[in-house]
């Protein structure tokens, strides 16, 4: 209760300023693909399913086209 309390002032400011939203829903549909293709490479048997994927550039390239 007083870690709420001592709180306040920071929820009524991000609130009142509308600018961010309440949840993340967009950041997580974005990263979704990476984290199942690392999950599916980690319980994967073959040599070409362990290898990383740059993942920081595919992402940044599908950005620029989406939007």
């Amino acid at each position: 209760m007083t870690y709420c309390l001592n709180q306040w002032a920071q929820l009524e400011g991000y609130l009142l300023g509308g600018r961010l939203e309440i949840d993340n829903n967009r950041s997580e549909r974005a990263i979704k693909p990476f984290v199942i293709g690392r999950s599916n490479r980690l319980f994967s048997n073959t040599p070409r399913a362990r290898r990383p994927v740059r993942s920081s550039t595919v992402s940044s390239k599908r950005r620029k086209k989406t939007g």
